[in-house]
């Protein structure tokens, strides 16, 4: 047994990071593609330090406190791992709005390490436009035979 009453805390988690750029993002959840635990319950071997998981969770999901998230970079902490497939962002925006957002592979999400994953954007939307009235279905444009037109030759 150890003399020494020194305990040392590792980290074990990772980060993703997520820039938030519409004024309007109420909540939003990340899942990895291929079905991977995001969260859950971890051991953490004294002897080689590896982390194990286990009773996971498959979705993270951050909810903004006062109605909608400020602009700006969030992290959002996850398990480490390779998700080699990438992630999906399902985003619950203001009047009803949903988006998701599919994150190609980030890489290898390392303890302790912030990886960027991802902007959150409003979309853009195309206006609906319908013609009511019809001032004309086709015009001819003439002048004389003697006059010049500019810019019609």
């Amino acid at each position: 047994m150890s003399q020494t009453k020194e305990l040392d805390f590792v980290n074990v988690a990772s980060y993703l990071a997520i820039d938030v750029k519409a004024g309007n993002v109420e909540a939003f959840a990340i899942s990895a593609k291929d079905g991977a635990n995001l969260s859950g319950t971890v051991t953490l071997s004294v002897l080689d330090g590896k982390v194990e998981t286990s009773a996971g969770g498959k979705t993270v999901t951050m909810t903004a406190f006062d109605g909608v998230f400020d602009m700006g970079r969030y992290y959002v902490q996850v398990l480490p791992g390779a998700y080699s497939e990438g992630f999906t962002i399902d985003v619950d925006m203001a009047e009803d709005k949903e988006l998701t957002f599919d994150v190609a592979s980030v890489g290898e999400v390392k303890v302790g390490k912030t990886v960027f994953a991802a902007s959150i954007v409003a979309p853009v939307e195309k206006p609906e436009v319908t013609v009511s009235e019809v001032a004309f279905s086709s015009a001819k444009l003439s002048w004389p035979a003697d006059s010049k037109a500019d810019g019609y030759n």
